[in-house]
């Protein structure tokens, strides 16, 4: 009979092993992966994508010394927030820009079931409580404005650069924040005793990177009180970029995306586009906020505008050629060709009608784009319209398409691809098997 092998002695193991275990089995979420057509959803309310945990617990029962080393590692590592909304619907407040924010769970009234998961985490280091006036958030929210979200201190921050409260102007003054480090009510989880200054220091970093108009802030539980304040001047502030430095940083990012699109790297470039299209979009609701305090905007002219344009037409550009990309990263199942289509049909109708409620966009109704841009525009709406003729509407879709292409052999005679595409769009209208 042969001798079983010996135990492994896991503590002998050097400590900082030992956290490398602790760190993979107690504190891994889940990262989704995101499509290029997911990443071109700039104009839509930012998701909330769910993390799930990938570890096991089982390992705090080994023995009181691992158990005491794994679960302080663990409550130093899985820093929870949460973030609890009552008056004011997250929705309204989070501006769309790709990827989603991360949470570990959520609860929007009624569904109870969360709420009582929401319950279960045993510790929080920090809650954010934010409130709405209660006038404003009768009329407008009702009993959509009451929210509980749990979520990782490493995507706080991603959730608070979303958090504009500019978005919606009548609750500007009638929201209020209040954050608290700490554990709130009996404390039995040992998470007092982690929250030194340089984890409260981590806590607060993200709010005060990323939360900005906010006038009424409270901060408690934070034994650094310049940290405090300087937590609050900065969440309190409306500060408009720098121009030039705006300019420059748009330029960088509008090559990116094109040299992106050129060398066939479509979610680089989708990413790329959609992190312009936000910026933009924040300096907007910015000036609109400065302009109700009646404070001094910079103009930027219509160089604005046309990195707007640029990084919407690249966008399509992107989600046009992703559909005829070499395997493995061609699209091959047709409902994903159908969503990419839509997105770029959204994205064009973006560009042609640049919304009026950016004050600063609206110049851009006078301002000319290069002809063969424009023509590459309406092509690619033809395109898109065309691929998805079975979903969209059919008449609309047919007619608004010949109308593109049509549009694109005027402003770009001679070019190929546009006149077979004409060629084919009306081949496509003719088509006795169109409804």
């Amino acid at each position: 009979m042969t001798n079983p092998a010996p135990p492994f002695r896991f503590l002998d193991l050097p400590r900082e092993i030992r956290d490398l275990i602790y760190d993979y089995a107690l504190c891994s979420f889940s990262h989704y992966k995101y499509t290029v057509e997911q990443h071109s959803r700039v104009h839509v309310q930012a998701p909330l994508r769910r993390r799930r945990f990938l570890g096991t617990i089982n390992l705090l029962l080994a023995n009181r010394q691992i158990h005491y080393e794994a679960y302080s590692y663990m409550l130093k590592t899985n820093l929870f927030v949460r973030v609890e909304s009552r008056g004011v619907n997250i929705k309204y407040f989070l501006h769309g820009h790709a990827p989603p924010i991360h949470v570990l769970e959520f609860y929007e009234r009624p569904d109870e079931a969360r709420l009582e998961r929401v319950n279960k985490f045993p510790w929080y280091a920090m809650r954010v409580w934010i409130r709405g006036h209660y006038l404003v958030s009768e009329q407008r929210f009702g009993k959509q404005g009451y929210w509980d979200i749990v979520l990782l201190r490493e995507d706080l921050g991603e959730f608070c650069k979303r958090l504009e409260i500019e978005r919606v102007p009548e609750t500007q003054s009638g929201v209020r924040i209040l954050v608290e480090i700490g554990p709130c009510g009996e404390e039995k989880t040992g998470i007092k005793g982690v929250l030194n200054e340089g984890i409260q220091k981590q806590l607060l970093m993200p709010v005060q990177e990323g939360l900005r108009g906010f006038q009424d802030i409270t901060i408690k539980g934070c034994t650094d009180e310049t940290l405090t304040q300087k937590t609050i001047q900065a969440v309190e502030a409306l500060v408009y970029p720098e121009p030039n430095a705006t300019m420059d940083k748009l330029k960088s990012q509008e090559d990116a995306s094109t040299e992106a699109w050129l060398q066939g790297d479509h979610v680089r470039g989708v990413t790329l586009c959609a992190a312009g299209i936000s910026t933009i979009a924040r300096l907007c609701v910015l000036r609109t906020a400065l302009v109700r305090f009646q404070e001094t905007v910079p103009n930027f002219g219509d160089s604005l505008v046309r990195h707007y344009f640029k990084f919407h037409l690249c966008m399509a550009r992107c989600l046009h050629t992703s559909l005829s990309a070499p395997p493995p990263q061609q699209i091959h199942a047709k409902d994903n060709i159908f969503n990419i289509c839509t997105s770029i049909v959204r994205i064009l109708d973006y560009l042609f009608t640049i919304p009026s409620k950016f004050p600063i966009m609206v110049s851009s109704r006078a301002h000319t784009h290069p002809d063969q841009e424009v023509a590459s525009a309406h092509y690619l709406m033809a395109y898109a319209l065309r691929l998805c003729d079975d979903r969209y509407a059919a008449v609309v879709a047919g007619n608004k398409a010949l109308y593109n292409i049509k549009m694109a052999v005027e402003l770009y005679p001679g070019n190929k691809d546009y006149e077979e595409e004409k060629r084919v769009v009306e081949d496509w209208l003719d088509s006795p098997s169109r409804p």
